[in-house]
């Protein structure tokens, strides 16, 4: 008798061990965000994000949540797919048809869906925070391996003929947390933000402090504040007084720019890899989304193609936009600090972007170095808008070559000054285009004009 009661002891405790909620973070959650490329037949041919509705029903007496695709039309779009969780065990539900997908309460030894095993269950770090979250290894009897991480699922979701592969997994306010590094996952950002080659040169606007220009780039050392990268953001008054701005701090991840102050919390600045349809949700503003609403290619005055992404808010009453080029930032507002719908200075302009001393983009003026500031600012485009006769005016002596283009960056005119000071643009087609004067001395100078 004592024997079946220690054996009926012994189950309720497996029982109860098995029955609690072995993860701290859940899969099937409205926060959570999951990238995939996608593949059909075994080719693979484009990208998929899902999530999860916020809203929820009852279905068998059981709870689901259903699976939303954001940017991506799926091929059997037709299904619906829904899932539940439960202690740490993740089932999808489609077609009358329960079935267990994960189950991150397994341990080595243990075997999943009669053809899979454990081999390996440990405590890995996954996100920029350093969390650590559980990671299990599973294996078939052919070799083929497996990766579930908990909360964030597995290297792969099948949902029907379609494969999903997973590439990025964030949150709701777009904390990156875990990045897989498969070949077709990779970022399609390519020009840095964070690089000490880069420099801005904006105007601020004249109720703030009139008549200055600042500089802004960052210092070529770098440190680490909780095993985290990063480089000081440095600040300069063109002509006035210089200073380094210590308190301000940026890192760059796959595409997505981070700001904090000395010892404050890291806030999303930019994310130039984003799609059409994302949205991103500023740290401290939870009233606000930013939605992604275009995303093109465009090549830039190096001859180098960048991403141009179109951003749409509500800020309360306000209706704003935004314009981002990878690697250069916002092209009205470029202090560049988080993103949200605070203005600290809605009428600062860059005028132009420099990386590696090559003028990358320009909007109207362009100087290369702060004492090149009151020679080149002689230089001026008479008349602007132009029918036929753009007239350099200033001082031309010392102009070697002007080169003039269209916003695309192709260039339309060479013209060297020797014979005149006046570029004849009658055939050029009505628009904006750029004047890019290039100085003896090699400096250079970029100007905007309209030919109507």
């Amino acid at each position: 008798m004592k024997s079946l009661q220690w054996l009926f002891l012994t189950f309720l405790i497996i029982f109860n061990a098995k029955a609690q909620d072995c993860t701290s973070y859940k899969f099937v959650d409205s926060e959570n965000v999951l990238k995939y490329k996608t593949s059909y037949d075994g080719n693979t041919f484009g990208s998929a994000k899902i999530k999860f509705s916020k809203d929820s029903f009852l279905l068998k007496e059981r709870y689901y949540k259903k699976l939303i695709l954001l940017d991506f039309e799926l091929y059997d779009i037709s299904q619906e797919y829904y899932f539940r969780e439960d202690k740490g065990q993740v089932y999808m539900f489609l077609n009358d048809t329960e079935t267990l997908i994960f189950d991150f309460c397994l341990d080595v030894g243990d075997s999943y869906d009669s053809e899979w095993k454990v081999i390996n269950k440990s405590d890995i770090s996954t996100d920029l925070n350093a969390t650590t979250r559980s990671q299990i290894i599973l294996q078939n009897n052919s070799g083929q391996i497996q990766k579930w991480i908990e909360g964030i699922g597995g290297n792969k979701l099948k949902l029907s003929s379609l494969n999903l592969f997973l590439c990025e997994f964030y949150t709701k306010d777009f904390d990156q947390i875990y990045y897989e590094s498969l070949s077709d996952c990779a970022s399609p950002v390519h020009t840095s933000y964070v690089s000490h080659e880069n420099k801005w040169h904006f105007t601020v606007p004249q109720w703030i402090d009139p008549g200055f220009d600042y500089w802004n780039s960052f210092s070529s050392d770098s440190f680490l504040i909780g095993n985290k990268y990063y480089r000081k953001s440095i600040s300069k008054v063109v002509g006035k007084t210089e200073w380094e701005e210590s308190n301000r701090y940026f890192r760059e991840h796959f595409g997505r720019i981070f700001f904090t102050y000395i010892d404050g919390d890291e806030r999303l600045s930019y994310n130039f890899s984003s799609e059409v349809g994302d949205t991103l949700f500023p740290k401290y503003d939870k009233n606000a989304a930013f939605v992604v609403t275009n995303v093109e290619n465009i090549t830039t005055l190096d001859g180098i193609s960048r991403r141009k992404l179109t951003l749409n808010a509500e800020c309360g009453s306000r209706k704003i936009s935004k314009t981002w080029i990878e690697g250069i930032g916002e092209t009205k507002m470029s202090l560049g600090l988080e993103l949200g719908c605070g203005f600290i200075d809605p009428e600062s302009q860059l005028n132009c972007f420099i990386t590696n001393n090559k003028i990358v983009y320009s909007n109207g003026f362009c100087y290369t170095s702060v004492q090149d500031v009151n020679r080149q600012s002689s230089i001026s485009l008479l008349p602007n808008p132009v029918i036929d006769q753009l007239q350099i005016m200033g001082n031309t002596a010392s102009i070697a070559s002007l080169q003039i283009s269209d916003l695309s960056g192709r260039i339309l005119k060479n013209k060297v000054l020797q014979d005149g000071n006046t570029i004849n643009v009658e055939s050029i087609s009505s628009g904006i285009y750029i004047c890019k004067v290039l100085f003896l001395d090699g400096q250079v100078q970029v100007l905007k004009f309209i030919k109507i």
